[in-house]
């Protein structure tokens, strides 16, 4: 078989493929950009400030001292 009609085949080949990918790139897109950054607390309102006290212990046994939280309203 000469290779320009083995390199039509396979382009005649691929072009379903090709939209099939194209038009599934599209609706991940699609969904990405209408995806909600907001966060929703237990009640389900929208939060817009964080308060109270945050510890971390990064080892078993390790704790360090906690920190106050005020009013964050970055989120």
């Amino acid at each position: 078989m000469p290779i320009l009609t083995a390199i039509r085949r396979f382009r005649l080949g691929m072009g379903p493929l090709n939209l099939l990918l194209l038009g599934l790139g599209g609706l991940y897109l699609y969904a990405w950009l209408r995806q909600s950054t907001r966060h929703h607390g237990k009640s389900g309102d929208e939060l817009d400030a964080i308060h109270g006290e945050l510890s971390y212990s990064p080892i078993e046994g390790l704790t360090l001292p906690p920190i106050e939280i005020k009013e964050l309203a970055w989120l």
